[in-house]
């Protein structure tokens, strides 16, 4: 048996469509795929854990209780995908850059506040590498016997 050991805030329940700026690659993996024009299907049942690292997201929290969608959960979801992609060296670590400025717009799209945002970007920027290093996707799952 195969496992994560940390717990996933929020899992696709249909499947999320999105342009990005990256082109020319086409693959498909179990959880998501990508068109060559820069269209990516992220698959039901996919996981992930929203904004992490020192954010304050009290806000996004009431809003998610309030039974609104949280405004930073595409662009977290979106974010992760395409470090996602990095790690597994499906695209080249020299599109994070592109990667982290998609994230921002995508805040800013949702309705964030722009200096917040420009916050958060410098944090994905400056304390991403480790994040979307090639080969390190797979870190967290164990192994059971």
């Amino acid at each position: 048996m195969k496992y994560r050991k940390r717990p996933y805030e929020y899992q696709l329940e249909e499947p999320e469509r999105f342009k990005t700026g990256i082109y020319g690659y086409n693959f498909d993996t179990k959880y998501f795929s990508m068109e060559e024009h820069g269209i990516v299907t992220v698959k039901v049942l996919y996981a992930w854990d929203g904004c992490s690292g020192p954010t304050i997201d009290d806000e996004d929290k009431k809003i998610n209780q309030d039974g609104k969608e949280s405004r930073t959960a595409v662009p977290s979801l979106r974010h992760d995908v395409k470090y996602q992609m990095l790690r597994l060296g499906l695209i080249p670590l020299s599109y994070k850059g592109l990667i982290d400025r998609e994230f921002h717009d995508d805040l800013i799209e949702r309705g964030f506040n722009p200096l917040r945002a420009d916050i958060w970007h410098m944090g994905v920027h400056f304390g991403g590498a480790s994040s979307c290093q090639p080969g390190t996707d797979d870190d967290n799952i164990m192994e059971a016997h």
